[in-house]
């Protein structure tokens, strides 16, 4: 009698414990056991711009994963699906946007304590960054050596021409872009067929200005594909030059794209140059900062000058000059000697000539090659 109950207690004892362990009153549970392995997860970007992603069964007990989605600048995390049990892969069908990186993890959801099973896995799932960009550098071939540059017109608009080289065994376009200088933003100026490789920009360029230049090849029609960008290219669009209000001494130094307004240091986008013992300077680079203006009329090739009350028209080409109405030349001495035209559209012309005739004040340093013009003319105040 004694022995049989003493062996119902027992069994009691037991079937005590038992329910305590399934119903969680005491010892360890299996949802709160350390998982097997480490929940690894991996990620591969599809051609279809889609993510097929795979990972270890970590876990016997598990309902379901969840698998997490998001940018790598963002705090927040977007439940992308929640698999049956027992999975070990899941293709994410959202096409991932260009230029983009994005991050995956996984959790595990389980039997009986799926809180502290979640917060478990969620301490080593694994994040992976998906960086779009790099496949896009797999198909497309960025544009080459992009090269800038300011060019100014007697007889056209002022520009910024920019060069580079392409790849035309590829079918794309290329996009141009551009800032200012310390700028955040850029801003889409043109999309080129895939064989140029010449853009002028003549949009609201405004002087003094530093501007950036960057160019990346994309896919045709819908393609979303698209190259690296290019290496920055600086282009400084002139100076900005305010004409002034007293007197200014202008110097130009022979075969130097260096000048100086009452010594300032500025850079032209060419040189001037001796021909036949005479001084040839830019007339854009002596007219703007002595406050002057000078129009092209093209179907002439005449030049007008207004400079404070005088007026001078001058021809390229041609010995003939005119002043305030009255004919003259531009070199009685020399019929060569007259206004060209110089790469990269530049007017150019005998210094002395037009800045006597516009009443300056012009010397000639011979040992330092260096032309000096000043107004007012101190001679006649």
């Amino acid at each position: 009698m004694k022995k049989g109950w003493k062996r119902n207690v027992s069994l009691l004892m037991t079937a005590l414990m038992t329910l305590a362990v399934f119903a969680g009153w005491g010892g360890t549970s299996a949802a709160q056991a350390a998982p097997a392995a480490d929940l690894v997860l991996n990620a591969e970007l599809q051609d279809d711009m889609t993510v097929q992603l795979t990972w270890n069964d970590a876990y016997e007990d598990e309902l379901g994963y969840i698998v997490e989605r998001k940018l790598i600048d963002s705090a927040d995390w977007t439940e992308v699906t929640n698999t049956g049990r027992q999975a070990t892969s899941y293709h994410d069908t959202t096409v991932l946007e260009q230029g983009l990186t994005y991050q995956y993890r996984i959790k595990c959801t389980r039997n009986l304590t799926k809180e502290v099973a979640y917060s478990n896995i969620t301490e080593v799932a694994k994040a992976i960054d998906i960086v779009v960009q790099d496949y896009y550098n797999d198909v497309l071939a960025a544009p080459t050596d992009l090269m800038g540059e300011a060019i100014f017109y007697e007889n056209a608009q002022d520009r910024i021409q920019l060069t580079w080289s392409v790849n035309e065994t590829q079918n794309h376009f290329t996009v141009i872009e551009r800032r200012v200088k310390g700028a955040s933003n850029w801003d889409i100026m043109a999309t080129l067929p895939g064989n140029k490789h010449l853009y002028e920009d003549m949009n609201n360029l405004v002087l003094g200005t530093v501007y950036q230049y960057r160019a990346k090849a994309v896919g045709e029609g819908n393609s979303t594909a698209h190259s690296d960008y290019t290496g920055i290219c600086e282009v400084a669009f002139g100076e900005s030059l305010t004409p002034p209000t007293t007197g200014t001494i202008l110097k130009f130094i022979m075969n130097s794209t260096m000048y100086y307004i009452d010594n300032v240091a500025y850079q032209m986008d060419m040189k001037p140059y001796i021909y036949n013992n005479r001084c040839f300077l830019p007339l854009t680079y002596i007219i703007k900062p002595l406050g002057g203006t000078a129009n092209w009329d093209g179907s002439e090739q005449k030049i007008t000058i207004g400079f404070h009350g005088q007026t001078i028209e001058l021809w390229v080409g041609s010995n003939n000059m005119r002043v305030n109405g009255v004919d003259d030349v531009v070199d009685s001495n020399d019929p060569t000697i007259t206004p060209v035209i110089v790469p990269p559209g530049r007017v150019v012309v005998p210094v002395r000539v037009v800045s006597e005739a516009m009443q300056c004040y012009t010397t000639w340093d011979q040992a330092n090659q260096t032309a000096t013009i000043q107004y007012p003319n101190p001679n006649n105040p």
